[in-house]
């Protein structure tokens, strides 16, 4: 556990006369109400410590004769749960679906399965990912979205799941010459 903290004058660091390690006034012989003064241990340990340690620390350095009406823990476990509840706000709500990935050559005459929300990233191979464009015959199920080159970074043209049922799709290449490829999406919900 952290440093213990200590009254000015009890025979440890920090007695009548000393510095505080904090850097703040000497501790007076014979004054009424002794001071809290941290007895000092290297910065290092408390910035390597576990969180719970330095919590505890924290707790110490409130739970002094100067909290006279005792709301230095309440304070510092409100504080602490607060943090908690927004450390639990960060989380995920809804997990991530991979991409499924298929080559367009592999694509004729297939099936695809996807979930809702998933996407098919379609590999264009050496053609530009620009010269596809889709036709989805039923868009309340899925939906074409066009490859493109955007900051250096190419995006492949792909087919999003929207909801549960059944559609095909027809990917034509602008450059000519290259049949049309078509598939059957099958979406699940």
């Amino acid at each position: 556990m952290g440093p213990p903290l200590v009254p000015a004058g009890s025979g440890t660091r920090g007695g009548p006369g000393d510095a505080s390690p904090l850097g703040g006034a000497r501790a007076r012989t014979g004054s009424p109400a002794p001071r809290c003064v941290q007895v000092a241990y290297p910065t290092w340990e408390i910035l390597i410590g576990c969180p719970r340690e330095r919590l505890m620390v924290a707790v110490q350095a409130l739970d002094c004769h100067h909290d006279r009406m005792g709301i230095a823990r309440p304070v510092v476990a409100l504080l602490f749960a607060a943090s908690l509840i927004v450390l639990a706000g960060c989380s995920a709500s809804e997990p991530v679906i991979a991409p499924v990935t298929r080559g367009v050559g592999d694509l004729q005459g297939a099936t695809v399965e996807l979930e809702v929300g998933q996407m098919l990233d379609i590999d264009t191979g050496d053609l530009p990912v620009e010269s596809y464009s889709g036709v989805v015959s039923d868009t309340s199920v899925a939906r074409f979205i066009a490859g493109r080159e955007e900051g250096g970074a190419t995006y492949n043209p792909g087919v999003e799941g929207l909801a549960a049922g059944t559609t095909k799709v027809v990917l034509s290449n602008d450059d000519g010459g290259i049949q049309d490829v078509t598939f059957t999406v099958e979406v699940s919900g």
